[in-house]
């Protein structure tokens, strides 16, 4: 099951959205795989959190085009911190279409990942990045 997670634009509310209100559920449903869609946003150490103590919550960072595109380490920052903490194989890639191809296309998203340029020096091994792009949700939905 995958759940939105993260802000919201006016008139929407986020009230609901943040990663806390999928605790109570995985716990009671621990069968089931829940995504955090967005990895949280700006509640993204809120989401990796809760992922590390259910082991059936991922979290995609679909919906950080623009973040990527203002400031890259915001992205590669928590993308990086997700990594460490949960591993990857329960970190997901995300295009959130179809309205963030408005703002970067698919194509070069993807290859954001695949070159990442971070101005810090922030790295991602090649395992990382082929998991992070399709590898881990492959085994996840037992494409594999």
């Amino acid at each position: 099951m995958i759940i939105h997670s993260g802000s919201e634009p006016a008139p929407l509310k986020c009230m609901y959205s943040q990663p806390k209100y999928i605790d109570t559920v995985a716990a009671d449903f621990p069968e089931v795989t829940f995504i955090v869609a967005h990895c949280g946003h700006g509640w993204y150490k809120e989401a990796i959190d809760l992922a590390s103590m259910k082991p059936n919550i991922y979290c995609d960072f679909s919906g950080w085009q623009v973040e990527y595109l203002t400031h890259p380490d915001y992205f590669f920052g928590p993308l990086r911190y997700a990594l460490d903490f949960l591993g990857p194989w329960r970190v997901l890639f995300g295009t959130d279409g179809p309205a963030y191809p408005v703002f970067m296309s698919n194509k070069n998203w993807v290859n954001a990942i695949r070159e990442h340029k971070s101005p810090s020096g922030i790295k991602f091994s090649d395992e990382e990045v082929d998991l992070f792009l399709g590898g881990a949700a492959a085994k996840l939905y037992g494409w594999l």
